[in-house]
């Protein structure tokens, strides 16, 4: 049976972004303790539904919403990912091989970058196996539901974010993207998700750790407003100095842009008329805006999915083999998902090709030459034309892919 879930009630939360919130708190005309207290009775009148909460912290929650905090989200509840140490509580990573690990000792510096800018931590959400799979579901059957068809999935692996957000618990969570884990959960559940330039929102020092450094911190949200204010707030508290700043981007651009359309991935898939559509009708909306838009031949080699694959798997077998000094000394991977393991017995097969993948991804990494960037237009050094995809016609408009 297909079923719509939704905590939108008439509270102090109302239907109010995370901006608008932190006004109405600043301004006095409600108060930090209603609205983390509305926040809590959102999550636990649908999540016996959406299954998208690890774990709660509401008495914690409803003593520091009388303290006031201040920032860019000062007052403003939200969840953050189980993928982040938080003081005094574990970090499961959605995996059963980390249920007998020790608390954290401290917070992270997402979680104090979280705390900063003035939110308050209701708790964590749900995610799939260190976030191996694009899908928020267990082995035990179970798995986080899309608030706008339960019958569907979320999306992963920030799936627990997202339905959060989407069912009006929260107006944004945090979440996390190495490859699509903030972008495919908010297309999944009709959200704003934005990965930033690695290195523009901070991350824990494990992020830094790893062979190549995918994964980057955001939130998932349901205004293009709360995002934008939060790659503002986040980039005060931390300034990678080698991107130009974003800063406060709170009104229409002054001038057009020159926009690059992908629409042949580099996975070589046709993509479904329904999302070709899509894409026709964004570029169209773009140019309607005076944008310049030009289709534009792919940026990574042909191996590039491969390797990515492959560094995938390594990922997982670096977990089964090295979980106990990687992650936590109590890691079990016996208790590994049969996915995870599957995952890992691919790399393991193919171990004699990893560092040659680690190598090519490590130099698709590197900053782009956008002075030599060509469109296939003829402007400059004709790429490949990109090739019309399966039942549609290369004479229509490029698409974003």
């Amino acid at each position: 049976m297909v079923t719509n879930i939704s905590a939108r009630t008439n509270d102090a939360i109302a239907d109010h972004d995370g901006s608008a919130l932190a006004r109405l708190i600043e301004a006095g005309e409600i108060s930090t303790a209603d609205v983390v207290a509305a926040a809590i009775e959102r999550a636990q009148l649908v999540e016996p539904m959406l299954n998208a909460i690890v774990a709660t912290n509401y008495e914690q929650a409803l003593e520091l919403a009388k303290r006031s905090p201040t920032g860019a989200f000062g007052g403003v509840p939200t969840f953050i990912k189980d993928m982040n140490a938080i003081a005094g509580q574990q970090t499961l990573n959605g995996s059963a091989a980390l249920t007998h690990s020790a608390p954290a000792a401290r917070n992270d510096a997402v979680v104090d970058m979280f705390e900063n800018l003035g939110t308050i931590r209701l708790g964590r959400s749900t995610m799939p196996e260190f976030g191996l799979t694009c899908g928020t579901e267990f082995p035990d059957g179970t798995a986080t539901c899309n608030p706008w068809n339960s019958e569907h999935g979320v999306g992963g692996s920030s799936g627990g974010a997202a339905a959060l957000v989407a069912a009006e618990v929260v107006p944004f969570a945090h979440a996390a993207d190495g490859g699509g884990s903030i972008r495919i959960p908010a297309a999944a559940c009709g959200l704003v998700g934005l990965k930033a330039s690695r290195g523009r929102i901070i991350g824990p020092p494990s992020d830094e750790s790893a062979p190549i450094n995918l994964v980057g911190h955001g939130i998932v949200s349901r205004t293009v407003r709360d995002t934008c204010a939060f790659v503002a707030g986040a980039e005060q508290l931390h300034h990678d100095r080698t991107l130009p700043p974003v800063g406060v981007v709170d009104r229409p651009l002054d001038r057009p842009l020159r926009i690059g359309v992908l629409y042949d991935s580099p996975a070589e898939v046709d993509i479904d008329q329904a999302t070709a559509t899509a894409l026709d009708e964004t570029v169209s909306l773009l140019e309607s805006l005076g944008h310049v838009v030009q289709p534009v031949a792919t940026l990574v080699p042909a191996r590039f999915v491969d390797d990515f694959l492959l560094y995938w798997g390594t990922a997982a077998m670096a977990l089964q083999l090295g979980g106990k000094r990687l992650v936590d000394p109590e890691f079990d991977a016996a208790a590994l998902t049969d996915f995870t393991k599957g995952l890992a017995r691919y790399a393991k097969r193919r171990a004699p090709k990893i560092p040659g993948a680690i190598r090519r991804l490590r130099k698709a990494n590197e900053p782009a030459d956008w002075a030599s960037f060509r469109c296939t237009d003829g402007s400059g050094t004709a790429a490949a034309q990109p090739r019309a995809s399966a039942g549609r016609s290369a004479a229509l408009s490029p698409h974003l892919t």
